[in-house]
C-alpha cells in the first residue's frame, strides 16, 4: 500500500465518524473529617486531584463526562456512568461506575494526548491501556473508534488536615497536594504529580511519570516504566522504575533509588545510607553525603563534590568511575569496573591502606605522606599516613589515577 492511499484511507475513517455531541453532570459528596480517617477514590479514566480543605469537613466532586454521535445517544451514555459512595469504619470510599459490562473498551481524551487523537495509528486504537476495573479486563484508547463510547470522570477531593488520602486510578492524570496527612496513589496506566505532602507517601503505577515536590515524611514510589523525579524530601526514600530515569533533589533522610534502565541522578543529598543503581545507564551525584553503594550494569558512575561516611562501594560492569569530594570520614572504599578509567580526587588526607590493580592499564598516585609497600607494572599497594582505611581500587581494562587537592 503506498503513503498515498495510506493517508486516504486515513482521512475517509475521519470523515466516517460522526462530529461528537458532549455532556456532563456533577456529583458532589461532603462529609465531616474526623481523626484516623481514610478517603480513597477509584477511577477509571480521566483525573483525581487531591487538594487541601481548610475547615472541618471531606468535599468529593465528580464531574462525569459523555460524548455520543448525538444529543440522544450522549445523555444515555451519560445515564451509565455513576459514582458510588460507601464509608465503613474509618474509611470512606468514592467509586467511579462504568458500564464495563457492556461496554469492554472505552474512548478517554485524555488532554495530555490531543495531538495523538488526531494522528492516523490512534484510529486503530494503536494508544491504548487495557486495565483491570470493576473486576474485568476494560481497554481505554485515546482515540475515537466506532462503539467505543466517550466516558470519564474528573475528581476533585478536598480533604482537612490529619485525613490521609488512597487513590486508585487506571487511566489519566493524579495531581495536587498541600495535604497535612499521608497519601496512597494506586495507579496502572496514569502519570502522578504531587506536591506538598505532609506524612508518609506511597505510589505505585505500572506505567506512567512520577513527579514529586515537597514531603514530610518516607517515601516510596514505584513505576514499571517511566521517569520517577522527586525535589524536596523530608524522610527516608525509596524510588524505582523499570525503565526510565530517576532524579532526587534537595533530601534529608536515607536513600534508593534504582531503574532497569536509565539514569540516577542524586543532588543535594544529606544522609547516613545511599544507595543508586541501574542495570543500564550512568548514575551521577552531586554535593552527597552519606555512605555510597553505587552501581550500574552499563554506564558510568560520576560522584562530584561528595562527602562520605564510613562506606564507599563503587561497582560497574562497564563504565568510567569518577569520585571527588571529602573522603575523610570514610573507613571502606572499593571501586570496581570490569571495563573503564577509575579517577579518584580527595578533597582531605585520607589515612589509608591503598590496594590498586589495573589488568590492562596505567596506575597513577600521587597523594601525600605515601609509602609504597608493593609495586609492579599492574599494581599498587601503598600506605598512606598511620594506615587505618582500606582503599581499593580495580579495574580489568582501564586506567586508575587517585590523588589529592
Amino acid at each position: 500500500m503506498t503513503r498515498l492511499s495510506l493517508g486516504a484511507l486515513a482521512c475517509a475513517l475521519v470523515l466516517s465518524l460522526p462530529a461528537a455531541a458532549s455532556d456532563s453532570r456533577e456529583v458532589r459528596k461532603t462529609l465531616p473529617a474526623r481523626p484516623g480517617l481514610t478517603v480513597e477514590v477509584e477511577n477509571l479514566a480521566g483525573t483525581v486531584r487531591i487538594e487541601a480543605a481548610t475547615g472541618n469537613e471531606v468535599e468529593i466532586v465528580a464531574h462525569l463526562h459523555a460524548e455520543g454521535d448525538d444529543d440522544a445517544e450522549t445523555k444515555k451514555l451519560l445515564s451509565l456512568l455513576d459514582v458510588a459512595f460507601e464509608g465503613t469504619g474509618d474509611r470512606f470510599a468514592a467509586r467511579a461506575v462504568f458500564p464495563v459490562e457492556s461496554h469492554g473498551t472505552i474512548h478517554y481524551p485524555d488532554p495530555q494526548r490531543r495531538e495523538e487523537e488526531h494522528g492516523f495509528l490512534s484510529l486503530f486504537g494503536i494508544s491504548r491501556s487495557t486495565v483491570r476495573y470493576q473486576g474485568r479486563r476494560v481497554t481505554v484508547v485515546s482515540g475515537r473508534r466506532r462503539h467505543a463510547p466517550t466516558l470519564y470522570a474528573d475528581f476533585r477531593l478536598r480533604v482537612p488536615a490529619g485525613v490521609a488520602v488512597s487513590v486508585r486510578h487506571a487511566v489519566g492524570l493524579v495531581t495536587g497536594g498541600g495535604l497535612k496527612g499521608a497519601a496512597a496513589v494506586d495507579a496502572q496506566s496514569a502519570d502522578v504529580k504531587l506536591h506538598g505532602i505532609g506524612g508518609r507517601l506511597d505510589v505505585k503505577t505500572g506505567s506512567g511519570d512520577v513527579a514529586i515536590r515537597d514531603v514530610d515524611g518516607d517515601s516510596n514510589v514505584q513505576t514499571g516504566s517511566g521517569d520517577v523525579s522527586f525535589d524536596g524530601a523530608r524522610g527516608a526514600v525509596a524510588l524505582h522504575t523499570g525503565s526510565g530515569d530517576v532524579t532526587l533533589k534537595n533530601a534529608r533522610g536515607d536513600v534508593k533509588a534504582s531503574t532497569g534502565s536509565g539514569d540516577v541522578t542524586l543532588a543535594d543529598v544529606e544522609s547516613k545510607t545511599v544507595s543508586a543503581s541501574t542495570g543500564s545507564g550512568n548514575v551521577v551525584l552531586e554535593r552527597v553525603s552519606g555512605s555510597l553503594e553505587l552501581e550500574t550494569g552499563s554506564g558510568d558512575v560520576h560522584a562530584t563534590r561528595v562527602t562520605s561516611l564510613e562506606r564507599v562501594h563503587v561497582e560497574t560492569g562497564s563504565g568510567n568511575v569518577v569520585l571527588r569530594g571529602d573522603l575523610s570520614a570514610a573507613r571502606d572504599v572499593k571501586l570496581d569496573t570490569s571495563s573503564g578509567d577509575v579517577s579518584v580526587s580527595l578533597d582531605r588526607p585520607l589515612a589509608m591502606r591503598l590496594d590498586v590493580r589495573a589488568s590492562s592499564g596505567d596506575i597513577s598516585v600521587d597523594l601525600p605522606d605515601m609509602r609504597t609497600v608493593r609495586r609492579d607494572d599492574h599494581a599498587l599497594v601503598a600506605e598512606v599516613g598511620s594506615g587505618g582505611a582500606t582503599f581499593h581500587v580495580q579495574t580489568s581494562s582501564g586506567d586508575v589515577h587517585v590523588g589529592a587537592r
